[in-house]
């Protein structure tokens, strides 16, 4: 409903209005969230959905939506994980993976123009934009806690449950003939 909504022929929104407008969406979804005891990394729907916005509108649109979103968050919206906002988040332990968001997303859509249009290429277009939240956040965090225990904290635990979550959305966008 949404795309049909953004990319509707009767609709004038350019590209900064359509990436605008999912930035608040995208920073919406930031209520979907929750901590783990002994774990600086809560658990989001967030960087699933920023892949898929890129994914779906293309990669000038998500990385668009992504930038929109962290300036959104820096500036005081309560758009990052567990409603929190601020610079601090952004240069705290866990805004590597914040930071990610923009790259991922462009190149989630980028990778959709030149994978097959296939459940199997959408997974691993997933999995692998993912990799980069991923990098750049096990990245920032290591400076807070050493590589060992950033991945431990902030890899280890997530894995599974992210390979569970790009396998939901190659269904859902597959489903959808995104």
């Amino acid at each position: 409903m949404i795309k049909s909504l953004l990319l509707s022929e009767k609709t004038t929104l350019n590209t900064f209005q359509k990436a605008l407008l999912l930035s608040v969406i995208l920073g919406a979804s930031s209520l979907i969230s929750f901590k783990t005891p002994f774990m600086p990394v809560p658990w989001i729907i967030q960087n699933q959905l920023c892949l898929m916005i890129g994914f779906v509108f293309g990669a000038r649109v998500g990385f668009l939506t992504s930038l929109f979103f962290l300036i959104e968050g820096a500036l005081g919206a309560p758009f990052f994980s567990l409603g929190r906002s601020g610079p601090g988040m952004i240069f705290g332990p866990t805004g590597g993976y914040l930071i990610a968001y923009p790259l991922a997303s462009f190149c989630a859509g980028a990778l959709k123009k030149i994978l097959p249009q296939k459940p199997w290429a959408t997974f691993l277009n997933l999995v692998g934009s993912n990799l980069i939240i991923y990098l750049m956040g096990i990245c920032q965090l290591t400076l807070f806690v050493g590589l060992q225990k950033a991945i431990l904290l902030g890899f280890v635990p997530f894995v599974a449950i992210d390979l569970i979550k790009s396998v939901i959305a190659t269904s859902v966008l597959h489903l959808r003939k995104i």
